[in-house]
């Protein structure tokens, strides 16, 4: 899951960064004399086609500016008859994204991939397979049955990793709403809201830590690097040559409280005797768990933060079409108190819009195959303006008009919006590392690990983490829950425990580990068995 997430997720999450050192066999000198702006034209919501230069006026940094040159691309997937060898002169390579945003490696999805591999790819076609956060290059794709293999087993692979960090955080709900529930069951009786073992205090720490779960969720896998895209467009726009994505990417649901569950109800209950009571810091309380709900259905909009304009002025400025199918995915809910929410329908609303700019076409459909036939049939056509720069002129801003007010148009005008300054803030990332675990081990009863990533303090030298520890037996029954905050002055800690009370049996370990300055958080699982 992106996906670190691509875009999603989740699906923009395939530029890695990684891709720069492994594609230097594919250089192309190009001597810079024009400027080039590929600019799309929409009347409500189809490409217009036949546009003529007359038809545009540009201005660099507020002033009407020559259109040098004019140019207009039409493109469009072509199937491929794998049984004729065409040559490399009859049909010059193009490059291909393929990126996957999956936890499941179904018949269907391979069925898609496939897909692309046989009907969509020539032999000398350029592929980067990327799935959730990690990518896979190919300098070009005449061993069908070898990269066939390859790809089936690396999107295996990782979409197994993706399904085992999504449980995590499963899990980590479930705990919370387990513990949260026993405890309001327990003091049901008791409607007032004072001292540390009254209800305010476990409803309010459950929320909170509900809403830090699922934003952290959200920020590892859900959205994307936009600094990562800055520089990959870069790259891309110095190849000469066809460019395509084509993103499957698989519904993602996330628990979600269900408010007419029995600890929804408790909740609330207590929440109306709390704003009806004549005690000033009870009708507090009230107003501290309702601002807390509201958070927690603000929390689940994906949309806030995504920055979809900013993401379209990128691939639209490197020539790129991207095409997009989402994959619907059910999953059994495993609690009365909650329920696995859609957390992708915003998100396929800003997919939808971004796939539009770019002249591509996205497919919400099980049928990957017929989704694949869709996509065949979609032209996309754009136009190319050149201008040519004034000795020492620095590009601020590119604006581009055109006689019929019913057009949009879709182009890079090279402004950013603050999301995308703060995204590429060096500072701000070296602030905020990811929490790792590593080298979770369990021999002779003994659990080991190490941890790294998160920050030591320059002034006083510490670091402060908390450590959680779970262990669930094979029906899931808990056996061990506590933590404990540990300080350190090294960048990495190693911790060994040892659980010679465990009996013969197979068991689940849970490790979390929490950065105290950051609050930034690593989670790690292993399943072992005692003999």
């Amino acid at each position: 899951m992106k996906i670190r997430i691509l875009f999603f997720m989740i699906i923009l999450l395939f530029f890695s960064i990684s891709m720069f050192n492994q594609e230097k066999e594919i250089k192309e000198g190009v001597t810079v004399t024009n400027i080039e702006i590929p600019v799309r034209v929409f009347l409500k919501g189809e490409i217009v086609d036949n546009m003529k230069k007359g038809d545009f006026e540009l201005f660099i940094n507020g002033k009407k500016r020559s259109i040098a040159g004019f140019s207009t691309t039409r493109k469009r997937l072509e199937e491929q008859d794998i049984e004729l060898k065409e040559t490399e002169d009859e049909h010059p390579p193009r490059y291909f994204i393929m990126a996957l945003s999956v936890t499941n490696y179904s018949p269907e999805i391979k069925k898609g991939v496939n897909y692309v591999l046989d009907k969509v790819l020539r032999d000398n076609d350029i592929l980067l397979v990327f799935i959730n956060n990690t990518s896979k290059f190919f300098k070009n794709v005449k061993d069908r049955e070898n990269i066939r293999s390859e790809v089936s087993k690396y999107i295996e692979s990782e979409s197994i990793k993706a399904h085992g960090n999504m449980v995590l955080y499963f899990k980590k709900i479930e705990q919370e709403s387990y513990f949260a529930k026993f405890k309001l069951m327990l003091r049901q009786d008791s409607a007032r809201g004072g001292g540390p073992e009254k209800p305010i205090y476990f409803i309010n720490d459950f929320l909170r830590n509900y809403i830090t779960i699922w934003k952290d969720y959200k920020r590892r896998y859900l959205m994307p690097d936009v600094e990562t895209y800055y520089k990959f467009s870069e790259h891309l726009k110095n190849l000469k040559i066809e460019k395509w994505v084509i993103s499957f990417f698989q519904v993602e649901m996330f628990p979600e409280i269900v408010f007419s569950g029995e600890m929804s109800r408790i909740i609330r209950a207590l929440v109306y005797n709390w704003q009806v009571s004549e005690d000033i810091e009870e009708v507090t309380f009230s107003r501290i768990i309702s601002r807390q709900l509201s958070e927690v259905q603000k929390a689940m909009n994906i949309a806030d933060g995504f920055p979809t304009e900013q993401v379209s002025k990128i691939f639209t400025k490197v020539g790129a079409t991207f095409h997009s199918i989402f994959i619907p995915s059910t999953l059994s809910t495993f609690s009365k108190d909650m329920r696995y929410r859609q957390i992708s329908s915003d998100l396929e609303n800003n997919l939808r819009s971004l796939t539009k700019k770019t002249g591509g076409e996205l497919v919400s459909s099980k049928d990957l195959e017929k989704a694949m036939d869709r996509i065949m049939k979609k032209q996309d056509i754009f136009y190319v303006l050149t201008y040519a720069p004034v000795d020492g002129e620095k590009l601020e801003n590119v604006k581009i008009k055109v006689n019929n007010k019913k057009y949009k148009l879709s182009y890079d005008d090279n402004t950013r919006l603050p999301f995308s300054n703060a995204e590429l803030s060096p500072d701000k990332k070296l602030k905020a590392p990811e929490v790792v675990i590593s080298d979770l081990k369990f021999k002779k009863k003994k659990l080991s690990f190490s941890m790294s990533g998160y920050v030591v303090n320059k002034k006083n030298g510490n670091g402060i983490i908390n450590v959680r520890i779970r262990i669930n037996d094979n029906s899931g029954k808990s056996l061990f829950d506590k933590n404990k905050s540990l300080n350190t002055t090294k960048q990495t800690a190693n911790l060994s425990l040892n659980f010679a009370w465990l009996k013969p049996g197979k068991y689940e370990i849970v490790v979390d580990v929490k950065d105290l300055n950051t609050k930034k958080t690593g989670t790690d699982l292993i399943k072992v068995k005692v003999k």
